[in-house]
């Protein structure tokens, strides 16, 4: 299996002892949006909150595909899930010595932290659709940047760094924007507001994706929240310049600073970039290995097949913590393919089942230490921008 497998067992680790109980499981209740319980490759799910946009429906929707695509294979479970931009499980209000607070309520969600939170990460909607704003399901939408990042070598990209989002979301993208809003200072980048209402409203004619592939250098900075751009940002073969973000999801985990990305200080957002830039248009080969090993991770490693292996593996581990019999409660609905399909236009693809096989968790790499090669990235790139 990839690298990013391994962050299941760390994941699930603070059950690893005690299992999970129908208490534990109802003291998450609180914080989730909806439950999911599979029994006989059956999937019910109580709603507690109507998530955003369409989430809740395309994470089930993805749901749903896993138990097609492996039949009989996934385990029965009950779990809490909870489908918003920032972990809610944190490590401060439960300590193993606290007996009262321990262990934790299990939680799924799309992000984690790399130190503050227990949150078990999930793979998001958008691997299934993300029909507000015009984006295929990953299997398409990752071609079709491919396709347009083909059409320009990266040594005939614009020199510089780019970035395109929301600017109204979160303190770093503010400091990111002034950068450019300094006349004083050239820090090698340009960056564009997006506005999504006007861009429904023309027909999302100014955010295809496939054609954001024209700058040498790419920037990933969350907002608020976490952001769930940051494989499309990744599909470009851009050099990619990730300021320090505050989450993360399932597979960023296992990313690499100066192999799969650039890290830029948090603290230090413009000279740090700057740095960056100047240094991959002065080493223009090694600075484009690291755009071209990003878009082979995502090209071999995080296919839909491995999307599914890891949510399957995921499935199983949690299963076996489980210290009950999932049983649907009577609030549940019953889910299928042909009832639950999300309402909008894209087309999601549907794949004749097969025989699959499943990859091998590894038991030579750990999270502990690819958690300790991303600190390091980010303690050596504050001391070379200063």
């Amino acid at each position: 299996c990839p690298s990013y497998f391994a962050w299941i067992e760390n994941d699930l680790a603070p059950w690893k002892e005690t299992g999970i109980s129908q208490q534990n499981l109802q003291d998450a209740r609180s914080k989730a949006d909806f439950r999911v319980v599979i029994v006989n490759g059956t999937l019910y799910m109580e709603r507690y909150n109507k998530c955003f946009e369409t989430r809740d429906d395309f994470t089930l929707w993805g749901l749903l595909m896993l138990l097609k695509e492996y039949p009989g294979m996934v385990p029965d479970v009950d779990l809490m899930f909870n489908c918003g931009d920032w972990p809610l499980v944190f490590r401060a209000e439960h300590q193993p010595e606290k007996n009262g607070s321990w262990p934790p309520p299990p939680l799924f969600l799309y992000c984690t932290s790399r130190r503050d939170h227990y949150d078990i990460v999930f793979p998001d909607w958008s691997y299934w659709g993300w029909p507000e704003v015009n984006i295929l399901p990953w299997s398409l939408e990752k071609g079709k940047i491919f396709s347009g990042a083909e059409k320009l070598d990266w040594s005939h990209r614009q020199p510089i760094a780019f970035w395109k989002g929301n600017y109204d979301m979160g303190p770093a993208r503010a400091d990111l924007v002034k950068c450019t809003a300094n006349n004083t200072h050239n820090y090698n980048l340009v960056t564009y507001h997006q506005d999504w209402f006007a861009e429904r409203e023309h027909n999302f004619n100014n955010s295809d994706l496939s054609k954001q592939c024209q700058h040498r250098y790419k920037i990933y900075v969350q907002g608020g929240g976490w952001s769930v751009s940051f494989k499309y940002i990744l599909a470009c073969g851009s050099t990619v310049l990730q300021i320090e973000p505050m989450f993360q999801e399932f597979f960023a985990r296992s990313l690499i600073p100066f192999v799969h990305f650039w890290p830029v200080d948090r603290d230090n957002i413009c000279n740090s970039t700057k740095f960056a830039v100047d240094w991959g248009n002065a080493h223009p080969k090694e600075a484009a290995a690291i755009g071209e090993c990003a878009k082979s991770f995502l090209d071999k490693e995080l296919s839909m097949d491995f999307v599914y292996q890891y949510m399957l593996h995921l499935l199983r581990e949690y299963g076996k913590l489980l210290k009950f019999k999932p049983v649907p409660p009577p609030e549940a609905q019953r889910m299928t393919l042909e009832s639950s399909l999300p309402g909008h236009e894209l087309t999601l693809p549907r794949t004749v089942p097969r025989p699959r096989k499943v990859c091998t968790l590894a038991n030579n790499i750990s999270a502990d230490m690819m958690l300790s090669k991303q600190r390091e990235g980010y303690k050596r790139i504050k001391l070379q921008a200063t």
